[in-house]
């Protein structure tokens, strides 16, 4: 990655801490095991607040749904980034936190900041599927 590129993808992962420190509520759905993953490196204190998180609520399609506040998301996106710029990309941990990030980025990027109506968030969904075409 060049430095321009480096620098363009800081500016859009500090505009993301923005956006997602003012969110109220927003839903993660994913498996029990990435939700012990993402519990894990966000429970461990390197910054000033904890990991919030609310309780897991089993689905009836076996997936967990887990409701959580901007400051636990901005938590999130920071523990996230930072495996996927620490780690090599052949770990298991780097392709978890890239999987787990990307998809709350494209959550988050869909915020405006320039108006206080809309809609409430879609969750954040980390469940691959197969096309069924």
């Amino acid at each position: 990655m060049n430095v321009l590129a480096i620098y363009k993808a800081r500016q859009a992962h500090k505009k993301r801490l923005i956006k997602a420190a003012g969110v109220t509520t927003v839903d993660l759905v994913c498996t029990d095991d990435t939700w012990d993953f993402i519990h894990r490196i966000c429970t461990r204190e390197y910054g000033t607040a904890m990991f919030k998180d609310g309780a897991a609520v089993r689905r009836e399609d076996g997936l967990a749904e887990i409701s959580f506040s901007g400051p636990s998301l901005v938590k999130l996106l920071i523990r996230t980034e930072w495996i996927r710029r620490a780690h090599v990309s052949s770990s298991p941990d780097w392709a978890l936190a890239t999987r787990i990030y990307d998809a709350a980025a494209e959550v988050v990027d869909r915020i405006d900041l320039t108006t206080d109506k809309g809609e409430q968030l879609p969750p954040i969904v980390i469940d691959a599927r197969v096309n069924g075409n």
